[in-house]
C-alpha cells in the first residue's frame, strides 16, 4: 500500500491520527511544498529496518582475511597530565 501522503500543517493538526496510522504499520509520509521531507513508520518497522553489523561489512570486502588477525595493542596508551 502506497504511504498517505501528509502536508506539514494538516500533520500537526492530525498528529494523533498520522500516529494511529503509523503504528497500524502504514508508513505516513510528510510533505512541504509538495515534496517529500519524511516519513512516519511504527517503532516495530524502525527496529525490523536492515542495518547490517560492521562486522558484516567488513566481512563482505574483497579480502576478508586481511581483518581475521586484527588485535587489539595490549600497551596502556600514553601517560598525560590533567
Amino acid at each position: 500500500m502506497a504511504p498517505r501522503s501528509w502536508q506539514i500543517q494538516e500533520a500537526k493538526n492530525k498528529l494523533s491520527e498520522l500516529i494511529d496510522q503509523a503504528s497500524a504499520d502504514l508508513p505516513q509520509l510528510i510533505t512541504r511544498r509538495g515534496k517529500p521531507v519524511a516519513y512516519v513508520v511504527s517503532a516495530d518497522t524502525w527496529e525490523r529496518r536492515s542495518c547490517p553489523s560492521l562486522r558484516t561489512i567488513l566481512r563482505r570486502c574483497p579480502h576478508p582475511q586481511l581483518f581475521d588477525e586484527i588485535t587489539r595493542d595490549p600497551s596502556p596508551g600514553r601517560e598525560i597530565e590533567l
